[in-house]
């Protein structure tokens, strides 16, 4: 039987951490981040898909020859561009 406690933690996350401020190290995957950035690279706040996706991709130290990789610096290099 499921507990109707209000005060029972929610698990999903609220509509409030979708932001800019939700990263990787808020469960998103590589491609979620990819693909927030180059919506938000079409919708012309570039600033803010760089400011997302550069922090993530500097993490890494392997792994440079991966597809996620690659496809990474290069949604970098035209953001910066």
């Amino acid at each position: 039987m499921r507990s109707r406690n209000p005060l029972r933690r929610q698990t999903r996350p609220n509509k409030a951490s979708v932001g800019p401020e939700a990263g990787a190290g808020h469960g998103k995957t590589p491609t979620v981040l990819r693909a927030r950035s180059r919506l938000w690279q079409h919708q012309g706040k570039r600033t803010e898909a760089y400011e997302l996706l550069a922090p993530v991709y500097g993490w890494f130290t392997e792994g440079f020859d991966t597809a996620d990789f690659q496809e990474a610096k290069t949604l970098l290099e035209e953001l910066s561009g």
